[in-house]
């Protein structure tokens, strides 16, 4: 990818599963699993994939809100993009959120 690509997929650059190194969304997507000591490796993209397939086990999303401590309106406003996701939400669908940073060359 190109330095020009990399600025413009900030978001799909940051891994929120997993290893204690960076993987490039292309580097996701590969059909084999990306694992770093038995975890998964997911970007965003799959941590709001798997978030909505928690709650399509629910009758609906205000009842999975409630189910895991969280305000109807707040669980909301996460899958949509207008709060970052929480921590109860991503434990309650097992997922862990790592944050990491890259040198620019």
């Amino acid at each position: 990818m190109s330095d020009r690509m990399d600025l413009d997929m900030g978001l799909d650059k940051q891994v929120l599963v997993g290893a204690h190194s960076p993987v490039s969304r292309a580097a996701v997507c590969d059909p084999k699993k990306i694992t770093r000591g038995g975890a998964e490796l997911l970007d965003s993209v799959d941590a709001f994939r798997i978030i909505r397939e928690e709650i399509s086990k629910y009758a609906n999303q205000r009842i999975f809100a409630e189910k895991v401590g969280v305000t109807p309106q707040y669980l909301s406003d996460m899958i949509n993009g207008r709060k970052p996701l929480s921590d109860v939400v991503l434990r309650s669908c097992k997922i862990r959120r790592k944050v990491y940073f890259e040198r620019i060359a």
